[in-house]
């Protein structure tokens, strides 16, 4: 079970409660869940290049979440998942 927190006190509260990992969609809070939680951190902040998945992999995250704009560009990422779902 993913849960999706705005806060580390609800971040917290979900890991007590024995979610699996948390997904987290602000910046700023990655390094604070990271360094706080004992289970993964997936970070979804608009990760939809190279350059936003290194920083939110620098920042703590485990994991990144990739939405729709992970398709729409032109760089390896965005190629990747393009394939996959041409696969799928």
């Amino acid at each position: 079970i993913v849960h999706r927190c705005a806060s580390l006190r609800h971040a917290l509260a979900a890991e007590r409660r024995g979610v699996d990992a948390i997904r987290i969609d602000d910046l700023a809070l990655i390094p604070q869940g990271a360094s706080a939680l004992r289970i993964p951190v997936i970070a979804s902040v608009r990760t939809a290049d190279g350059q936003s998945l290194a920083a939110a992999l620098a920042l703590g995250a485990e994991g990144v979440h990739l939405g729709n704009a992970a398709a729409c560009g032109e760089d390896w990422i965005a190629r990747m998942v393009r394939e996959f779902c041409v696969e799928a």
